[in-house]
Protein backbone atom coordinates (compact mmCIF):
# COMPACT_ATOMS: atom_id res chain seq x y z
CA UNK A 1 0.00 0.00 0.00
CA UNK A 2 1.18 3.47 -1.20
CA UNK A 3 1.09 5.58 2.20
CA UNK A 4 1.38 9.41 1.84
CA UNK A 5 1.54 10.97 5.44
CA UNK A 6 1.68 14.61 5.70
CA UNK A 7 3.01 15.28 9.44
CA UNK A 8 3.39 19.02 9.34
CA UNK A 9 1.24 21.27 6.39
CA UNK A 10 1.84 24.39 5.45
CA UNK A 11 -0.51 26.96 7.41
CA UNK A 12 -2.42 28.26 4.04
CA UNK A 13 -3.43 24.87 3.32
CA UNK A 14 -4.07 24.14 6.87
CA UNK A 15 -6.80 27.26 6.57
CA UNK A 16 -8.12 26.11 3.24
CA UNK A 17 -9.14 22.69 4.36
CA UNK A 18 -10.88 24.46 7.69
CA UNK A 19 -8.01 23.57 9.66
CA UNK A 20 -6.65 25.78 12.78
CA UNK A 21 -3.50 25.94 13.31
CA UNK A 22 -0.53 27.67 15.67
CA UNK A 23 2.86 27.63 14.26
CA UNK A 24 5.06 28.20 17.35
CA UNK A 25 8.48 27.75 15.34
CA UNK A 26 9.47 27.40 12.09
CA UNK A 27 10.07 23.64 12.83
CA UNK A 28 6.89 22.33 13.72
CA UNK A 29 3.17 22.75 12.95
CA UNK A 30 1.05 22.43 15.92
CA UNK A 31 -2.43 22.00 16.45
CA UNK A 32 -4.26 24.73 18.56
CA UNK A 33 -5.40 23.71 21.60
CA UNK A 34 -9.73 24.84 21.90
CA UNK A 35 -11.68 25.31 25.17
CA UNK A 36 -14.93 23.97 25.11
CA UNK A 37 -16.43 27.11 25.07
CA UNK A 38 -14.27 28.02 21.92
CA UNK A 39 -15.30 25.33 19.79
CA UNK A 40 -18.96 26.18 20.97
CA UNK A 41 -18.21 30.04 19.94
CA UNK A 42 -16.83 29.07 16.90
CA UNK A 43 -18.79 26.27 15.70
CA UNK A 44 -21.96 26.85 13.33
CA UNK A 45 -23.39 23.41 14.02
CA UNK A 46 -23.16 21.93 17.25
CA UNK A 47 -25.14 18.14 17.47
CA UNK A 48 -25.42 14.90 18.23
CA UNK A 49 -25.24 13.05 15.21
CA UNK A 50 -24.95 9.36 13.71
CA UNK A 51 -22.89 8.14 11.11
CA UNK A 52 -24.64 7.00 7.60
CA UNK A 53 -21.54 6.42 5.64
CA UNK A 54 -18.25 7.59 4.93
CA UNK A 55 -16.49 7.06 1.98
CA UNK A 56 -13.14 7.87 0.74
CA UNK A 57 -13.19 9.85 -2.75
CA UNK A 58 -10.50 12.10 -5.20
CA UNK A 59 -10.52 15.56 -4.96
CA UNK A 60 -12.09 17.14 -8.24
CA UNK A 61 -9.30 18.31 -10.64
CA UNK A 62 -6.57 17.33 -7.80
CA UNK A 63 -4.14 14.43 -6.87
CA UNK A 64 -5.84 14.68 -2.95
CA UNK A 65 -7.73 12.94 -1.23
CA UNK A 66 -11.08 13.21 1.02
CA UNK A 67 -13.48 11.72 2.90
CA UNK A 68 -17.10 12.37 2.26
CA UNK A 69 -19.09 11.59 5.68
CA UNK A 70 -22.87 11.45 5.86
CA UNK A 71 -24.25 12.46 9.82
CA UNK A 72 -28.03 11.92 10.56
CA UNK A 73 -28.70 14.74 13.17
CA UNK A 74 -30.54 13.29 16.41
CA UNK A 75 -30.02 16.76 18.50
CA UNK A 76 -28.98 20.00 17.39
CA UNK A 77 -28.26 22.41 20.50
CA UNK A 78 -26.80 24.97 17.83
CA UNK A 79 -26.92 25.91 13.81
CA UNK A 80 -30.10 26.68 10.93
CA UNK A 81 -30.26 22.35 10.80
CA UNK A 82 -33.26 20.54 12.19
CA UNK A 83 -33.12 17.25 13.81
CA UNK A 84 -33.34 14.05 11.50
CA UNK A 85 -31.38 16.51 8.59
CA UNK A 86 -28.08 14.68 6.74
CA UNK A 87 -25.15 16.76 6.47
CA UNK A 88 -21.99 16.42 4.26
CA UNK A 89 -18.96 16.50 6.35
CA UNK A 90 -15.83 16.69 4.06
CA UNK A 91 -12.30 16.19 6.08
CA UNK A 92 -8.91 15.84 4.25
CA UNK A 93 -7.26 12.14 3.58
CA UNK A 94 -8.58 8.92 3.30
CA UNK A 95 -7.95 5.92 1.69
CA UNK A 96 -8.64 5.06 -1.57
CA UNK A 97 -7.37 1.09 -3.23
CA UNK A 98 -3.77 0.99 -2.25
CA UNK A 99 -3.12 4.65 -1.54
CA UNK A 100 -3.47 6.36 1.60
CA UNK A 101 -3.52 10.42 2.39
CA UNK A 102 -2.90 10.05 6.05
CA UNK A 103 -2.80 13.03 8.16
CA UNK A 104 -2.52 12.84 11.86
CA UNK A 105 -5.16 13.81 14.17
CA UNK A 106 -7.83 13.97 11.21
CA UNK A 107 -11.23 12.37 12.32
CA UNK A 108 -12.12 9.10 10.71
CA UNK A 109 -15.97 7.78 11.03
CA UNK A 110 -17.89 4.45 10.96
CA UNK A 111 -21.52 3.74 9.91
CA UNK A 112 -23.31 3.05 12.90
CA UNK A 113 -20.74 5.32 15.53
CA UNK A 114 -22.40 8.00 17.48
CA UNK A 115 -21.06 11.27 17.65
CA UNK A 116 -21.02 14.97 19.28
CA UNK A 117 -19.80 17.29 16.74
CA UNK A 118 -18.51 21.16 16.70
CA UNK A 119 -19.01 21.89 12.62
CA UNK A 120 -17.83 25.09 10.68
CA UNK A 121 -19.78 25.74 7.41
CA UNK A 122 -16.28 25.99 4.92
CA UNK A 123 -16.41 26.65 1.01
CA UNK A 124 -20.03 25.35 0.92
CA UNK A 125 -19.40 21.93 3.04
CA UNK A 126 -19.05 21.14 6.86
CA UNK A 127 -15.84 20.36 7.91
CA UNK A 128 -14.46 19.53 11.37
CA UNK A 129 -12.78 22.30 13.79
CA UNK A 130 -9.38 21.46 14.74
CA UNK A 131 -9.40 18.20 13.22
CA UNK A 132 -10.45 15.64 15.71
CA UNK A 133 -10.85 17.95 19.14
CA UNK A 134 -14.49 18.65 17.71
CA UNK A 135 -14.81 15.24 17.70
CA UNK A 136 -16.24 12.90 20.42
CA UNK A 137 -18.00 9.02 20.13
CA UNK A 138 -20.52 8.45 22.58
CA UNK A 139 -19.91 4.53 24.06
CA UNK A 140 -22.25 3.43 26.70
CA UNK A 141 -20.85 2.44 29.38
CA UNK A 142 -22.02 -1.17 30.82
CA UNK A 143 -24.04 -1.30 33.92
CA UNK A 144 -25.09 2.53 34.76
CA UNK A 145 -26.03 3.05 30.86
CA UNK A 146 -24.91 6.32 30.95
CA UNK A 147 -22.94 7.87 27.45
CA UNK A 148 -19.46 8.36 27.59
CA UNK A 149 -17.63 11.07 25.42
CA UNK A 150 -14.35 9.53 23.77
CA UNK A 151 -11.70 10.40 21.32
CA UNK A 152 -11.79 7.31 19.02
CA UNK A 153 -9.35 6.99 16.25
CA UNK A 154 -10.59 4.57 13.80
CA UNK A 155 -8.75 3.27 10.49
CA UNK A 156 -10.45 4.37 7.13
CA UNK A 157 -12.82 1.96 5.95
CA UNK A 158 -14.09 0.84 8.33
CA UNK A 159 -17.62 -1.18 7.56
CA UNK A 160 -19.16 -0.53 11.05
CA UNK A 161 -18.74 0.55 14.11
CA UNK A 162 -18.61 -1.91 17.44
CA UNK A 163 -19.41 0.07 20.64
CA UNK A 164 -18.47 -2.91 22.28
CA UNK A 165 -14.86 -2.84 21.09
CA UNK A 166 -13.98 0.07 22.45
CA UNK A 167 -11.43 0.18 25.85
CA UNK A 168 -12.79 2.47 28.13
CA UNK A 169 -10.84 4.71 30.08
CA UNK A 170 -10.49 4.74 33.92
CA UNK A 171 -13.78 5.53 35.60
CA UNK A 172 -12.04 8.60 36.34
CA UNK A 173 -11.07 9.76 33.13
CA UNK A 174 -14.01 9.07 31.85
CA UNK A 175 -16.32 12.19 30.92
CA UNK A 176 -20.10 11.78 31.02
CA UNK A 177 -22.56 12.75 28.09
CA UNK A 178 -25.11 14.03 30.45
CA UNK A 179 -22.88 16.26 32.22
CA UNK A 180 -20.94 17.87 29.53
CA UNK A 181 -24.09 18.46 26.62
CA UNK A 182 -26.32 20.50 28.99
CA UNK A 183 -22.92 22.84 30.17
CA UNK A 184 -22.73 22.98 25.75
CA UNK A 185 -26.37 23.80 25.22
CA UNK A 186 -26.01 26.50 28.67
CA UNK A 187 -23.53 28.23 26.86
CA UNK A 188 -25.41 28.41 23.25
CA UNK A 189 -28.33 29.44 25.39
CA UNK A 190 -26.59 32.18 27.23
CA UNK A 191 -24.30 33.51 24.14
CA UNK A 192 -21.35 32.85 26.12
CA UNK A 193 -18.20 34.87 24.19
CA UNK A 194 -15.05 32.85 25.52
CA UNK A 195 -12.13 34.95 26.48
CA UNK A 196 -10.52 36.66 23.51
CA UNK A 197 -7.19 34.86 21.56
CA UNK A 198 -5.94 35.29 18.38
CA UNK A 199 -6.94 31.89 16.42
CA UNK A 200 -4.44 31.28 13.45
CA UNK A 201 -6.97 30.10 10.55
CA UNK A 202 -10.34 31.16 11.71
CA UNK A 203 -12.34 33.02 9.07
CA UNK A 204 -11.58 36.58 8.65
CA UNK A 205 -15.34 37.05 9.81
CA UNK A 206 -15.22 35.22 12.58
CA UNK A 207 -12.27 36.46 13.63
CA UNK A 208 -13.74 40.41 13.37
CA UNK A 209 -16.49 39.17 15.62
CA UNK A 210 -14.91 37.76 18.47
CA UNK A 211 -12.79 40.65 18.96
CA UNK A 212 -16.21 43.18 18.47
CA UNK A 213 -17.92 40.60 20.86
CA UNK A 214 -15.17 40.31 23.56
CA UNK A 215 -15.03 44.21 23.67
CA UNK A 216 -18.76 44.04 24.50
CA UNK A 217 -17.92 42.14 26.82
CA UNK A 218 -15.76 44.31 28.37
CA UNK A 219 -12.76 42.10 28.35
CA UNK A 220 -9.47 42.96 28.89
CA UNK A 221 -7.72 42.03 24.85
CA UNK A 222 -4.04 42.02 24.18
CA UNK A 223 -3.82 45.33 21.47
CA UNK A 224 -0.98 43.19 19.90
CA UNK A 225 -3.61 41.17 18.29
CA UNK A 226 -5.31 43.81 16.44
CA UNK A 227 -4.23 46.11 13.59
CA UNK A 228 -3.16 49.90 13.73
CA UNK A 229 -5.89 52.19 14.52
CA UNK A 230 -8.01 48.60 14.89
CA UNK A 231 -8.77 48.85 18.39
CA UNK A 232 -9.60 52.61 18.55
CA UNK A 233 -11.71 52.10 15.36
CA UNK A 234 -13.96 48.94 16.76
CA UNK A 235 -14.23 50.86 20.22
CA UNK A 236 -15.54 53.86 18.39
CA UNK A 237 -17.85 51.50 16.62
CA UNK A 238 -19.51 49.49 20.04
CA UNK A 239 -19.97 52.78 21.41
CA UNK A 240 -21.88 54.18 18.20
CA UNK A 241 -24.02 51.29 18.44
CA UNK A 242 -24.80 52.23 22.31
CA UNK A 243 -26.28 54.86 22.13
Amino acid sequence: MVRLRFPALSLALLGALGVLFAVPSAQATTMYEFSRSELTYVADLVAEAVVESSQSERVEGQRDIRTVTFLRLVHVLKGDVLEGDVVELHNAGGKLGEVMMDIPSTPVFAPGQRVFVFLEARDGHWRTIGLNQSVRTLVTEPGSGRDILLGVQLPYGLPEFDEDKVSLPPPAWRRYADEFIPAVQAEVLDKIVPTYDSIPGLAPSKELRFKKDALREGQHVDPRYFAPSELDALRHEIEGEQR
